[in-house]
């Protein structure tokens, strides 16, 4: 997505609300006594998360005219183009009517949501003087992943096979990473993880394996990794032949049983039946 219209607040009077403005003492400081300092340069956290970007710089004199605003561009983008932040909603400043007197133009973010992600550039601009920023804070904002959900298909695509699917959602960025481990079975992936995302901007994903049938009782588990996580997040699931019924295999055999006994049947009451009308007539 590409941000443009970056805008400065040049709070002057009579063009923009007397909120915004802030005093500085025009001449009292040269362009090299002005710089401004950002930290920290990389903050991550998680949505839903309160962000500080702190924006530090020389205070000012009240008795002069100066601005502090915020823009921010695109964690793809070069610096050439960002979009200016308008404070109101879940932005706004540490300092909002004293920012120049207190050297301190700090951002505060509140509730972050996966579009807030980015590099944020904080830049002063005092009467007379020409305008400095910051080096940027880049904000990343992560969901974690939900604890990995493992369910049963009984019959696989090939015979004698059962699948087992892995899904977890709430995470961004995408991907997620799945792997599968069994003690003394093979696993055989289906393909790539299927992945989608929500309305609301986070992704899940289901990734799917065959497991040849058992007659006893087996473990297996689904991990899954992100980059929001530290550690993997782990599930076991347990397959009971007994619980899930016959495989596909077995079924079959019983369905033939079953076939040969209802002809066996069927020719037996077909001979009674003849053999009754055969002594009638006698």
């Amino acid at each position: 997505m590409v941000w443009s219209c970056s805008l400065n607040l040049l709070l002057l009077a009579g063009f923009l609300p007397k909120a915004f403005m802030e005093p500085h003492a025009p001449g009292r400081k040269t362009d090299a006594d002005l710089h401004v300092l950002q930290s920290p340069p990389s903050l991550v956290l998680t949505k839903g998360d309160q962000a500080i970007l702190n924006c530090s710089f020389p205070a000012g004199d009240p008795n002069g005219k100066g601005a502090v605003s915020w823009n921010r561009f695109s964690l793809e983008e070069d610096r050439s183009s960002g979009r200016a932040i308008s404070l109101g909603g879940h932005f706004s400043l540490a300092y909002p009517r004293t920012s120049l007197g207190k050297g301190d133009g700090s951002l505060i973010i509140s509730n972050i949501s996966w579009e807030d992600a980015g590099i944020y550039v904080c830049k002063v601009w005092l009467w007379g003087k020409e305008e400095k920023e910051g080096n940027g804070t880049r904000l990343v904002v992560y969901g974690h992943p939900n604890q990995p959900e493992i369910y049963l298909q009984v019959q696989g695509q090939k015979e004698g096979t059962i699948v087992l699917a892995c899904r977890t959602f709430g995470f961004h960025p995408a991907p997620v990473n799945f792997s599968w481990h069994s003690s003394d079975l093979s696993i055989t992936a289906l393909g790539p993880a299927e992945l989608w995302k929500s309305e609301s901007g986070d992704f899940q994903s289901i990734h799917y394996v065959a497991i040849p049938c058992s007659s006893t009782w087996k473990t297996f588990t689904c991990s899954v990794r992100h980059v929001s996580l530290v550690e993997p997040l782990s599930s076991n699931y347990t397959y009971d032949p007994g619980e899930h019924g016959l495989s596909g295999n077995q079924l079959m055999e019983y369905l033939n049983i079953i076939k040969i006994c209802l002809v066996l049947g069927l020719l037996m009451s077909i001979t009674l039946t003849v053999g009754k009308r055969c002594k009638k007539r006698k």
